[in-house]
């Protein structure tokens, strides 16, 4: 087992909360639009006015979120291989452990409860893409992308199958 470098789950996990903040603007904005104007009406949350400082609790957080997913990619790795699949497992674990906090808190509060389904299948998208793009950086070198092996890793897998 290697040593995790660090600078390329920094790197990996930079773009992949950047790609799940940008998800979760897309869905809040596009498709929740309506379900956010309703809850400030009703006092549920603050008006775009007030907005600024949940923006910039989102984007630390997705960042964390981003960076964390980025080094869970490159923990496991090892142990379940390098690519997309990995990838999609970490995505999804990380994305199961966020939402069931969510989803669970506000199952008890009415007004939120149209945003979760929308705002659930949002994030899923944007953690499996987030992930994938934080293991395809994290690619070691000669790796190429999630789901590619290079000739060396060809050639180990092969020498593998064959002690077996």
């Amino acid at each position: 087992m290697g040593k995790i470098s660090g600078w390329r789950v920094l790197a990996g996990g930079i773009l992949a909360g950047l790609i799940i903040l940008i998800e979760q603007g897309l869905v809040s904005s596009r498709l929740l639009a309506s379900v956010w104007q309703a809850m400030a009406k009703e006092g549920l949350v603050v008006g775009m006015a007030g907005a600024g400082r949940a923006i910039t609790a989102t984007l630390v957080i997705d960042l964390a979120v981003g960076i964390l997913i980025a080094w869970l990619y490159a923990a496991v790795r090892p142990r379940l291989g390098a690519g997309l699949k990995t990838a999609i497992v970490v995505g999804l674990v990380t994305w199961l452990m966020v939402f069931l906090q969510y989803a669970a808190a506000y199952a008890w509060m009415p007004g939120f409860r149209p945003a979760v389904p929308l705002s659930a299948l949002g994030d899923l998208f944007g953690y499996l893409v987030g992930a994938a793009v934080a293991g395809w950086v994290y690619a070691e070198r000669g790796e190429g992308a999630p789901g590619r092996r290079s000739r060396q890793g060809v050639a180990l897998g092969n020498a593998r199958a064959r002690r077996r």
